[in-house]
């Protein structure tokens, strides 16, 4: 795959996409490092291509740099509010940086959104509990619970029969 996008990269090289697919590549293949630099020379040649950008913040989200994780995740909220998967990994950012009360509206929208996404109402639930809100962060937990995610069974502490009717 790497080979494939620097040889598209060589054929056009202002052309940010085969930058990024190698990002991508390297990535799996363990290279964090070279894939960083892949995904910045794609949003380099590109400043409005979003892909490579929500990378870097997934890449500095993994390496516990909120503060650079939020730096992307906000261009990106500017350029493309409803990009898909951007409140789910920017409520993570925003909760791991301690900036609880955003991180609950951004968590909610992801729920809203994508409401059989069973991280998004445990990333909820950790931010209701963090923000005091107790109750809610049991439904969020059993809600993630119901949609498979194991770990918050065990903080589900509510019966079924509790829960408020899933959203359609």
């Amino acid at each position: 795959v790497v080979a494939t996008a620097d040889a598209a990269a060589m054929a056009c090289a202002a052309w940010a996409l085969p930058d990024n697919i190698a990002g991508g590549a390297l990535l799996l293949a363990g290279d964090g490092d070279a894939a960083r630099d892949r995904f910045a020379k794609a949003l380099a040649l590109a400043s409005d291509y979003l892909a490579p950008r929500f990378n870097l913040g997934l890449i500095a989200m993994q390496a516990r740099d909120h503060a650079s994780a939020l730096a992307q995740f906000d261009a990106i909220a500017k350029a493309s509010p409803d990009y898909l998967g951007l409140h789910l990994v920017r409520g993570h950012a925003l909760l791991a940086s301690r900036r609880v009360d955003e991180a609950v509206g951004e968590l909610r929208l992801a729920t809203t959104r994508r409401p059989d996404n069973a991280t998004a109402h445990m990333l909820l639930g950790h931010a209701l509990s963090a923000n005091s809100e107790p109750k809610e962060a049991q439904v969020a937990w059993c809600r993630a619970r119901d949609l498979g995610d194991t770990a918050s069974a065990k903080l589900c502490t509510l019966g079924a029969s509790a829960l408020p009717p899933a959203a359609p």
